[in-house]
């Protein structure tokens, strides 16, 4: 480095030298911010204005749809609960069944020993 010239005179070479970067850098990142703020505004107005649509065109003949088939989608609930519930202890019938089968010898050592 040249001792006759100063941080400042070098600094100001450099950004003389690199303006046109500089430049182009901050632009770029301008835009970019601009875009994105423009994106997520315009996400944001999508979004209220399909709210506002379904609080007031929609919201009223969905709960009355719902209403009227309040009956039916019950029914259709009770009936999973009561097929999974079937099938859930059908399930824990076999497990129990194979591990009794598979533990017998077992149990009745241990049954054996307690009434002993």
């Amino acid at each position: 480095m040249n001792k006759d010239i100063s941080y400042e005179e070098l600094i100001a070479s450099v950004i003389k030298t690199s303006r046109e970067a500089i430049e182009s850098g901050v632009q770029q990142e301008l835009q970019q911010h601009l875009i994105n703020q423009l994106s997520y505004s315009v996400r944001e107005q999508i979004g209220l204005i399909a709210n506002e649509f379904i609080e007031k065109e929609l919201k009223s003949e969905i709960l009355e749809t719902l209403r009227q088939a309040k009956i039916p989608i019950l029914s259709a609930v009770k009936e999973g609960i009561v097929q999974t519930s079937a099938k859930l202890a059908e399930v824990l019938y076999t497990k129990a069944l194979n591990n009794l089968t598979a533990s017998s010898y077992k149990s009745g050592e241990i049954i054996k020993k307690l009434f002993e």
